[in-house]
């Protein structure tokens, strides 16, 4: 069961950045493939991503539970 939702999640991933490629008007997105989509569970831990270019992955989850704590200090935040 864990393996099915490991590669729903991958899928989900994979499938951002399709749709971010093909919308995209920018060339470093569009042509050069410069971007990274992940999913991200509440605490801000990364659960699944795409191999785009994970170089951008590093600091992805600590961006992520930084924006996390920030708006939930600030009131932006519904949970």
């Amino acid at each position: 069961q864990l393996s099915i939702f490991n590669n729903r999640f991958m899928g989900i991933a994979e499938q951002m950045g399709r749709t971010l490629q093909r919308t995209s008007v920018s060339t470093n997105i569009k042509e050069r493939l410069d971007f990274s989509c992940a999913l991200f569970g509440p605490d801000g831990g990364l659960v699944a991503n795409a191999p785009h270019v994970p170089v951008h992955l590093g600091a992805m989850s600590e961006t992520v539970r930084w924006q996390l704590n920030h708006w939930a200090q600030n009131g932006g935040l519904n949970e």
